[in-house]
């Protein structure tokens, strides 16, 4: 991989943030107690006055350069009869003129001018890809839950593999520092993996849906998150130690830890257990001898 690519990574920037997947956009995963919960460091926090003092720094660089970088202008020759006439003449006048000789300057070729403000703006444009990154790719939070067949179903007009799939699926709704609302996606198109170091895990998605029967599939792009372990919270209690909030965060992902996740419908939260004593006073109705109709007398 080239170097621009490395640092740009231009085939997985995301600079347009995916939308939330079909079905669950109308619901607030709010209502869920987050899995991760992570405060991100200033420089990422204040990335847009940072990066708007760094553009008025380099502005004035680029004018200064562009207008005032001179060079003094000194013709070899004339110095140099000067310096022969002045070692042979060592009198007060002559060194009082020497003093009092003034210099002539002038701006600095075009070509040299315009490559240091080249330096400048690529060095600001850098600068702004770079914190822009980490704003839109910092998580501050992770929630997971499941959503019911008829939610997805009633908000799709079509009935597809894709929304069967989700149907009994988990979701995830990831919040970051410039998207503090979040996402939320379906968890079976993301993979979580290790980040640079212990310390980072990266969650990476395909927003490229499967094409059309016939057509001709489209290039591939990655949008990904980073998710920084240090001083974070999870489940609700600050973690010190960086591997077991990944164990715990892994766990929650694999559906280990609290199992699948609550279940989030329009109205609100819907809990295990609710869920599982809702179960049992329907499966005691059914049970029962009589559901409805009118009462017979004899």
């Amino acid at each position: 991989m080239s170097f621009l690519r490395r640092v740009f990574r231009l085939q997985s920037f995301p600079f347009r943030a995916p939308k939330s997947d079909a079905g669950v956009r109308q619901l607030n995963p709010h209502l869920i107690p987050p899995t991760f919960a992570q405060t991100p460091p200033a420089w990422v926090r204040y990335a847009w006055p940072i990066i708007i003092a760094n553009g008025l720094l380099m502005g004035s660089a680029i004018e200064i350069t562009w207008n005032h970088w001179a060079t003094l202008v000194k013709d070899l020759e004339e110095i140099g009869e000067k310096n022969r006439a002045a070692a042979a003449d060592s009198s007060p006048e002559t060194q009082q003129e020497k003093k009092n000789e003034t210099y002539h300057w002038e701006q600095r070729p075009t070509w040299q001018r315009a490559a240091f403000c080249g330096i400048y703006g690529f060095g600001w444009a850098l600068s702004t890809a770079y914190l822009l990154k980490y704003k839109q790719t910092y998580v501050t939070s992770l929630r997971f839950f499941r959503t019911p067949t008829l939610l997805l179903s009633k908000s799709s007009p079509k009935s597809t593999t894709l929304h069967a799939q989700q149907a009994l699926g988990r979701f995830i709704h990831i919040s970051t520092s410039s998207n503090p609302s979040g996402v939320s996606l379906f968890l079976d198109r993301l993979t979580i993996q290790d980040g640079r170091n212990e310390t980072e895990l990266v969650i990476r998605y395909d927003n490229i849906a499967p094409p059309p029967a016939g057509a001709k599939p489209e290039r591939r792009k990655r949008d990904y998150w980073y998710i920084s372990l240090t001083d974070a919270r999870v489940q609700g209690a600050k973690s010190g130690d960086v591997v077991s909030a990944r164990d715990s965060i892994i766990w929650a992902w694999d559906g280990v830890d609290g199992g699948d996740g609550p279940i989030l419908t329009a109205e609100g939260v819907i809990e295990e257990k609710e869920r599982t004593r809702t179960k049992k006073t329907q499966k005691e109705k059914r049970k029962s001898g009589w559901h409805s109709g009118p009462v017979v007398r004899r």
